[in-house]
């Protein structure tokens, strides 16, 4: 990739057909030592949105990227509070797409942490983190309790 970027045959911030730039692919494949050199020559913009809106931290929290996620928020600053055109914000993307059984706590306490990821924020479909978390504990016979007890205590906390 540096030597991709530094002779100048790939573009640090261009795009691909589905809006998606070379950060956004790192995020979502989980190459931290992408995502931290691409952050690290200040060409990128990381909050770069794709077709439907989503920023790469998105992507990564959706895909359970944990490193790049936490790298995205307490390095590069990234918007956790970015919503998409849906209006679905990095903590519904990821209780949406990803299986409990993958980890995603670390995920939801990141984004958590950071204050502006609220898991009562209801997208167009009038769904929202806590709501789908709510209802995937009871799709999935009980295997969200720790993702929805980290949602709820953040609401009651609030």
């Amino acid at each position: 990739m540096r030597y991709l970027v530094e002779s100048g045959e790939v573009e640090v911030d261009g795009r691909d057909h589905d809006g998606w730039t070379p950060l956004t692919w790192a995020a979502s494949k989980g190459r931290l030592d992408v995502v931290r050199y691409l952050v690290a020559t200040g060409k990128v913009d990381v909050e770069a949105r794709d077709k439907n809106q989503m920023t790469p931290l998105q992507i990564a929290a959706r895909d359970n990227r944990l490193p790049v996620v936490e790298f995205l928020i307490r390095e590069a600053g990234a918007d956790a509070g970015a919503t998409d055109y849906q209006g679905r914000n990095a903590l519904c993307c990821v209780v949406e797409r990803a299986e409990a059984e993958s980890g995603i706590k670390g995920i939801v306490l990141a984004l958590l942490a950071t204050g502006k990821c609220d898991p009562r924020v209801v997208d167009e479909r009038g769904h929202s983190a806590l709501s789908l978390a709510q209802e995937r504990l009871e799709e999935d016979h009980g295997k969200w309790p720790e993702v929805l007890r980290s949602l709820e205590s953040f609401v009651q906390g609030a």
